[in-house]
């Protein structure tokens, strides 16, 4: 369809606009999964994560799942896309609110330790078995007590630092890739991309017609990873891209679409 400079295959248009429609609802389906696992893990508690564990990471095929028990020993899941250009960093912060409640545990020990010595004291020069019965029953109110402030004070240890996972969802790259193109014929390409936000990026190119040397277009495209599309034979595939955008071919002095199927070098 040729209008003017704007040279436009027809076949492109259509394909173009299928995997729009396409990424569009791979995305809501991910999205989906991606909410579903996050209650499934949610749903099992404590199961999630090992006892002797406070937090585990794991990260694989461009995933990072992390489970994490909050303040009240509860077993957070959560799952995040992490892009192969994007940055991954992990820290460790203190729990505020745990760490402003440990020196009134010890203090609370401290008070409940004296305590205890007195009535020890007292009981050494009861009169009574009554009277010493009594005291052996505050004593040991005390020391339940004392053991319940120890329990809260093992778990604010055990929970004073937090693990804090930060992904770099977006940004600005330079990063060599090539494959194929599709115009009015099949092309070779090679690109360079310097945009990612999640699973799409923005790339510049040249596609070379193999026929013809002088047949060259440059194109910009914006690109998604096939693996966000929910399709078994995609899932797999976290190095490849499509992507679609707007050409112009040096040789004819026009402009049309470009299809574009791409890795990273």
């Amino acid at each position: 369809m040729q209008l003017g400079i704007v040279n436009i295959d027809l076949k492109t248009i259509l394909i173009g606009i299928g995997i729009i429609f396409f990424i569009c609802g791979g995305c809501y389906v991910k999205k989906l999964q991606a909410d579903l696992a996050t209650a499934q893990q949610n749903m099992q508690g404590q199961n999630a994560l090992a006892k002797d564990l406070q937090a585990q990471i794991i990260i694989k095929d461009n995933k990072i799942m992390e489970k994490q028990r909050d303040i009240d020993g509860l077993v957070v899941y959560k799952e995040k896309y992490v892009a192969s250009e994007a940055k991954l960093s992990i820290s460790i912060k203190e729990n505020e609110e745990l760490k402003k409640k440990i020196p009134g545990y010890i203090a609370e020990q401290a008070k409940l330790g004296s305590d205890l010595a007195a009535i020890q004291e007292k009981m050494k020069h009861a009169k009574t078995p009554e009277e010493y019965a009594k005291l052996q029953a505050e004593a040991k109110a005390v020391q339940d007590k004392f053991a319940e402030i120890q329990r809260k004070l093992d778990e604010a240890y055990d929970q004073l630092q937090h693990l804090n996972v930060t992904v770099q969802s977006w940004g600005f790259t330079l990063r060599l890739g090539g494959g194929i193109a599709f115009s009015d014929v099949l092309r070779p390409e090679i690109d360079l991309k310097f945009l990612f936000v999640d699973r799409f990026s923005l790339i510049a190119g040249l596609a070379l017609n193999i026929n013809d040397i002088k047949d060259l277009n440059g194109f910009l495209a914006c690109t998604y990873h096939v693996d966000g599309i929910p399709l078994p034979i995609l899932s797999d595939m976290h190095n490849l891209e499509i992507g679609l955008g707007p050409s112009y071919n040096f040789m004819r002095n026009n402009v049309g679409l470009m299809l574009v199927l791409r890795e990273n070098f």
